[in-house]
Parts: C-alpha cells; sequence; structure tokens
C-alpha cells in the first residue's frame, strides 16, 4: 500500500509541477497577446493622426525630376525649379510653394536643380521660356512653371518674380 501512496504522491507533485507550467506558459501567452494589442493600438492611433495631417496637406509639393515636369497626372499645377542643396533656398521656396498651393488648392511639385538627372537641363545661357516638350528645357537659375494640359503656360524666373507670383 505504501507503494501506492508513494505512487500517487509523485503523481500529485508531477501534475502539480505540469499545471503550474500551464499556467506560466498561458500567463505569458496573455502577456505577448496584451503588447501586441497596445502596440497594434498605437501604431493605429498614430496613423489616423497623420491621416489627419495628410488630409489637411493634401495640397503641398512632391520633388519630381524634371524630365517628368510635363507628365503629371493633374490638369493645372506648378513645377518650382531651385537649388536645394542650399538650406536658405529650400526653406524659403518650401514655405512659399506650401502656402501658395493650399490656399489656392493646386498641386505643386519641386525640382532639384542641383540633382544630377537635372543636370543636363540646367544651362549658363539664356533659358528657354516656351519649352514644347521636356527635351526643349533649359533652365538658367530659380524658375516656376505653371503647367496646364501638359503644356507650360506660364514660366517665371527669379527669385523675386517668383516670390511676387506666389504672393509673398
Amino acid at each position: 500500500m505504501k507503494k501506492l501512496d508513494n505512487k500517487n504522491s509523485m503523481l500529485n507533485i508531477i501534475d502539480k509541477s505540469m499545471i503550474i507550467k500551464i499556467i506560466i506558459v498561458i500567463v505569458v501567452f496573455l502577456l505577448f497577446y496584451l503588447l501586441t494589442l497596445l502596440i497594434v493600438h498605437n501604431d493605429n492611433k498614430t496613423s489616423k493622426e497623420s491621416d489627419v495631417n495628410e488630409k489637411t496637406d493634401s495640397k503641398t509639393y512632391n520633388e519630381i525630376i524634371l524630365g517628368r515636369s510635363l507628365s503629371m497626372s493633374d490638369d493645372d499645377y506648378l513645377v518650382l525649379c531651385f537649388d536645394a542643396s542650399i538650406e536658405e533656398n529650400v526653406n524659403y521656396y518650401s514655405v512659399l510653394i506650401k502656402n501658395y498651393s493650399l490656399s489656392n488648392d493646386i498641386n505643386a511639385y519641386v525640382v532639384d536643380l542641383n540633382s544630377a538627372f537635372n543636370k543636363k537641363y540646367v544651362t549658363d545661357e539664356e533659358s528657354n521660356k516656351n519649352p514644347e516638350s521636356v527635351s526643349d528645357m533649359r533652365i538658367n537659375g530659380p524658375t516656376l512653371m505653371k503647367i496646364s494640359a501638359n503644356k507650360v503656360v506660364s514660366y517665371i524666373e527669379g527669385k523675386d518674380n517668383i516670390s511676387s507670383y506666389l504672393g509673398e
């Protein structure tokens, strides 16, 4: 009889240790699940906030290469070309174009004239103020183009002229 009691007590100890291990595993899984829910909830909250910011800033500008300047999907839009390697240019033109774009409900695109992709369009000679296609473009300094139906309808050169047009 003692052998049976010994076996029963051993089974009880094994059962208790198994139960404790199972409970620990369940608790660990629950903690991971709750942690995952918390992370996903915070990510969704951040995502919703950025969606709101994107909706309020929906009419802003994107950087493009000059080769795409006449082929954007918008009916009317602006293309602002300047040397973005100069930080004061970036700050100055970014504010100007963003404010104009938001207040006039028009999309704007920015071209960095210092980019290797745009170098072939930059010239020290006279610019082409009436390009028929992208291959005709020759830009000499800061330039703002208004594009309508994939054609240049307005061509403005120089920082002061661009500022006047954009309403600084």
